[in-house]
């Protein structure tokens, strides 16, 4: 009686065509598999699909602070910068509540709630790695040493800037950057941010 060849839960007759040609093309068929598998986006491709997503996004009436972001988070007519962050991650499973910059570099800077502060030279290489990074901002002449302002990093441009996606900014370079009223994408200064936070 002809022995069966069992392979990856198929059963063949040893030696049979079908046997020798699958034997033959294992590899190639494999690799074929892996690569129709779908792959999981990160956390990081889906927060910054879902920041891109609502770009030009504007609290109504104009220098109200009003949102739908502040309606969630139960904070509204407030700045929201850092509330657009706190949605944008919320709602692709990382939860995170943060009202004010500040308290975001503070707990990083004790490696709290899964953030930590990293130097820019490594941001690049986060990216590549599918975290997310923010950039916690001190504007010059605004509160000196306090951070006013926070976004999505998004791509590294050169060794000293880098495109992000903001809420509560401005289009242009004028008008108010830490509370202008609008999602905006940005190319940044490294000089002006205070720290670069890692969430994990």
């Amino acid at each position: 009686m002809p022995k069966l060849h069992v392979v990856d839960g198929f059963a063949w007759i040893n030696g049979s065509p079908a046997a020798k040609w699958f034997k033959k093309n294992r590899k190639r068929i494999e690799g074929v598999l892996v690569k129709a598998r779908p792959k999981h986006k990160s956390l990081r491709a889906k927060a910054l699909a879902l920041a891109a997503a609502k770009i030009g996004v504007k609290e109504s009436p104009p220098n109200s602070n009003h949102t739908a972001f502040g309606v969630w988070f139960g904070m509204d007519h407030e700045p929201w910068c850092a509330i657009f962050v706190s949605w944008v991650l919320s709602h692709v499973g990382r939860p995170f509540r943060y009202s004010y910059v500040p308290s975001i570099v503070a707990d990083a800077k004790l490696k709290k709630d899964g953030l930590s502060i990293i130097p820019f030279r490594w941001v690049g290489n986060a990216l590549k790695e599918g975290h997310v990074v923010l950039a916690c901002y001190d504007w010059p002449g605004e509160s000196p040493g306090i951070a006013d302002h926070v976004g999505f990093v998004e791509k590294v441009l050169s060794n000293s800037s880098f495109q992000a996606i903001e809420g509560n900014t401005t289009p242009s370079d004028g008008g108010n950057q830490s509370n202008g009223g609008e999602v905006c994408r940005k190319v940044r200064n490294v000089s002006d941010v205070q720290a670069f936070v890692l969430v994990s």
